[in-house]
């Protein structure tokens, strides 16, 4: 069971990972992969800005980022500032991958919790909320989305509007909600600037 984060008083500073902590945990894992030795959060500063190009793979790796291409790189210029850097140069990643890796192994486990004015509690399990997102891309499809369209849902804040959202961002399409109590005005300004393929509407 991880620790608790120690009350700091004020000025002072955290000098090593928290036990059973995020970085204490990616720290160790780097150890064991590598032999470095970073045994406390200096060690483990000093090592990200001396090799920042390793220091963000093996993130990366540790992360388990779920890439749909590999980057070619950490970094497209190593010698460029921080600020102006362009990260993981070629990589492509989709966050529905991330999203499904969350529910993976916990197809059971409630996911979502809907609550509206105007019917009963709603509960989806993560099975259910990707069974949903796959039927829904399935019609997203078949109406001719693709990577780089917009799909727009004038819906409430409910969860057919995150099934919508998934299923678009997983084909790569760019999605845009409003919910209809905004009024006509606001609508037709929100996504008239957008140009979408395809609207999704509640009656």
């Amino acid at each position: 069971m991880a620790q608790p984060v120690p009350r700091l008083a004020r000025g002072e500073v955290i000098q090593g990972p928290v036990s059973g902590g995020n970085m204490s945990e990616f720290s160790d894992w780097v150890r064991r992969e590598t032999g470095l030795n970073i045994s406390d959060y200096q060690s483990l500063h000093e090592w990200s800005i001396r090799d920042t190009d390793l220091f963000w793979s093996m993130l990366g790796r540790w992360l388990k980022i779920s890439w749909v291409r590999e980057p070619s790189a950490t970094r497209r210029e190593p010698q460029a500032p921080i600020l102006d850097q362009r990260w993981w140069p070629g990589g492509l990643i989709n966050y529905v991958d991330r999203v499904r890796d969350m529910g993976r192994g916990r197809e059971a486990t409630r996911a979502i919790i809907g609550v509206s004015q105007s019917r009963d509690r709603v509960e989806l399990t993560w099975g259910q909320l990707f069974a949903l997102v796959v039927q829904q891309r399935e019609i997203l499809r078949s109406r001719g989305v693709r990577a780089g369209d917009r799909v727009v849902a004038l819906l409430p804040n409910v969860p057919e509007t995150l099934v919508v959202f998934l299923a678009a961002a997983s084909l790569g399409a760019i999605f845009s909600s409003c919910p209809p109590e905004f009024g006509a005005d606001a609508v037709i300004s929100r996504f008239g600037q957008i140009s979408p393929k395809l609207l999704v509407y509640a009656d």
